[in-house]
């Protein structure tokens, strides 16, 4: 969406940046005592010739970091959701391993248990899987 609106977004957002930077730099230069308005529009408009292109050089990287921002964060999320993944499959397996192993222990305690009190071992249930 940022990539696809970036001209909409910088019209919006250019005049208040080019005022900051205008303002900034009017502060920097006046003269120590009093200020009046008059004389502040005065020296503001002097710097805005050298705000614009501050405030462009300014827009540049901060559009980029913001750029990479979302996509660290889609990474981050692609990640976790990788690494999520990953744990329920072996998850998974280890439950599998785990049940098969369960399952043979059973078997073996019941075909002990059968023979130790002679039922045949075809009579015995099958277990489930």
């Amino acid at each position: 969406m940022w990539e696809r609106r970036w001209v909409r977004y910088h019209a919006i957002i250019a005049p208040f940046g080019i005022l900051a930077v205008t303002a900034l730099l009017t502060y920097l230069v006046a003269e120590p005592g009093e200020w009046s308005a008059r004389e502040g529009f005065r020296q503001g408009s002097a710097q805005v010739d050298l705000a614009v292109p501050l405030c462009a050089a300014a827009a540049v990287p901060a559009e980029r970091g913001v750029v990479l921002m979302f996509w660290a964060l889609e990474q981050r999320r692609k990640w976790r959701e990788e690494r999520l993944q990953r744990e329920e499959e072996f998850r998974a397996k280890m439950r599998a391993e785990g049940r098969a192993e369960a399952m043979q222990d059973v078997s073996a305690w019941l075909e002990q248990v059968a023979r130790e009190r002679g039922i045949p071992l075809e009579d015995l249930p099958p277990l489930p899987r």
